[in-house]
């Protein structure tokens, strides 16, 4: 007789790939009830909604509808947002740190509010900054403030949206400043790291290695401990799912940093 462990064979990677899609697609849009210092005011400062705001609700409520089939969402990399229930301008952002990047399998959060769109750009708040103790990226600052000129070809134009602006655009963009050249933009107006010297290359690696570490603390590890309201359920389904992986990439990283 064959124990449990033998006859237990692992998934491939296809397979594997077509049942974290499987799991996880219902995550990729659903609603949930969260608070944040913006938007947790008193009865007494809260005001009625505007016409325009209310107009950026509706907007929002089809731009959800028309994404929520065309967002990432492979072992590779992946996009899940979390619409406010107590809040129809406010989503929840979790973009999944693609595959061959100091981000790698990583969750970071991001809080979006929507303000009379498309004629002001929404704010952005990046979330997964360990308190605001750690940057990822010039990008992504420890404040958790994202600059809106940070993000790649965003346009709050109609064109090719029905509602007025394009929420996909958007989630895209956010994602991109989770790629790896990134973080070659860390010098600001100081300096860039300078892969074409020794020295550059192994500053470069060095962070590197201190995004990786921040990663594992503050996008993997500080989830699973503190889940955020709602979301335990979807943290521990995503984790639980890419637990080889992440244990594999773990590895690569300590052997690469040697």
């Amino acid at each position: 007789k064959k124990s449990h462990s033998q006859s237990t064979a692992p998934l491939s990677r296809e397979n594997l790939d077509k049942l974290y899609k499987k799991i996880l697609k219902p995550y990729q849009s659903r609603a949930i009830p969260f608070s944040t210092q913006e938007n947790s005011t008193s009865e007494s400062s809260r005001q009625e909604p505007s016409v325009q705001s209310l107009d950026t609700s509706l907007n929002l409520q089809t731009e959800l509808k028309l994404v929520s089939e065309m967002l990432p969402l492979t072992l590779g990399t992946s996009i899940f947002v979390f619409p406010n229930e107590l809040d129809s301008s406010m989503i929840k952002v979790f973009i999944a740190g693609a595959s061959y990047t100091p981000y790698a399998h990583g969750l970071f959060e991001f809080d979006v509010t929507f303000q009379d769109c498309p004629s002001i750009p929404p704010k952005i708040k990046f979330c997964t900054t360990g308190n605001h103790n750690v940057s990822f990226s010039a990008h992504l600052p420890a404040s958790g403030t994202v600059d809106m000129s940070d993000l790649q070809s965003v346009s709050f134009s109609s064109q090719g949206s029905s509602s007025g602006f394009n929420l996909s655009q958007l989630l895209i963009s956010m994602q991109s400043l989770l790629r790896s050249s990134s973080i070659l933009g860390l010098g600001g107006e100081h300096s860039l790291f300078s892969l074409e010297t020794e020295e550059g290359m192994r500053e470069y690696k060095a962070y590197c290695n201190t995004i990786k570490f921040a990663t594992i603390k503050y996008a993997m590890l500080q989830y699973l401990d503190n889940p955020p309201a709602g979301l335990k359920d979807f943290i521990q389904t995503y984790f639980c799912l890419k637990k080889d992986l992440i244990l594999q990439e773990c590895k690569k990283w300590l052997d690469e940093a040697q």
